[in-house]
């Protein structure tokens, strides 16, 4: 909760849009967990009704989440309504089949769902629309095709429009991304998605190992689910 302030706070001295939910989220997962830690921590339901509910629950999931993919393809250059409705549900189902998981190997079943559900929601977001989205992705993309072309950073003065100096000084995401690009010869889009989403979806996995280390398997799928 502490550190959800700090986050916070420093969100308010520095705007930052990446990390302006952060704050908030890590207070409400600590809220909650204080709230519903010992129904986390103790199996209240008989092992069969366990069984009975996460089956139901895995059947549900699946049936929301090929809606929520399908619904993809009844719109051009936008998601529809239904897509985010199937997978909150789809989210909230996940939700239930970790409350009501009793074995390892529904775990995994679980760690699957959260991961597939968290692609869907970051690749539809690359591909639904034809060319590339959103306020300074095409600076992004001249940043790396600089990189790519000159063969180091750029100076500060040579920087594209609708970049800062930061950029320059802490160039990451376009290093990361001119890399993989040499490596696959992939279109930018296909790159930046194989080097920098999908290795932050699959990295949710360490959340889960440290939450069931610390507390149990429980604690660590709720962490991963709520921070996808």
């Amino acid at each position: 909760i502490l550190l959800g302030i700090i986050i916070s706070l420093s969100n308010l001295i520095r705007l930052n849009t990446f990390t302006i939910t952060l704050g908030p989220i890590l207070i409400l997962i600590s809220l909650l967990y204080l709230f519903l830690r010992r129904k986390l921590l103790s199996n209240q339901l008989q092992p069969e009704t366990q069984r009975i509910i996460f089956l139901s629950a895995t059947i549900v999931f699946w049936i929301t989440f090929s809606i929520s993919i399908y619904s993809l393809s009844t719109e051009i250059l936008h998601r529809p309504a239904l897509y985010f409705i199937m997978t909150a549900i789809s989210a909230a189902i996940i939700g239930v089949q970790i409350f009501s998981s009793a074995h390892k190997s529904a775990n995994f079943l679980i760690v699957l769902g959260i991961i597939i559900l968290s692609l869907s929601l970051r690749a539809s977001a690359y591909w639904v629309f034809p060319s590339l989205a959103g306020s300074d992705t095409w600076a992004h993309y001249s940043m790396t095709k600089a990189i790519l072309s000159i063969g180091h950073i750029p100076e500060s003065t040579a920087i594209p429009a609708g970049l800062t100096e930061m950029h320059t000084h802490f160039p990451i995401f376009h290093l990361n991304v001119g890399a993989m690009k040499l490596i696959t010869g992939v279109d930018y889009k296909m790159t930046v998605f194989l080097s920098t989403t999908l290795p932050m979806v699959l990295a949710t996995g360490f959340v889960f190992l440290i939450g069931s280390t610390l507390i149990n398997a429980k604690v660590g799928l709720l962490s991963m689910l709520l921070l996808n």
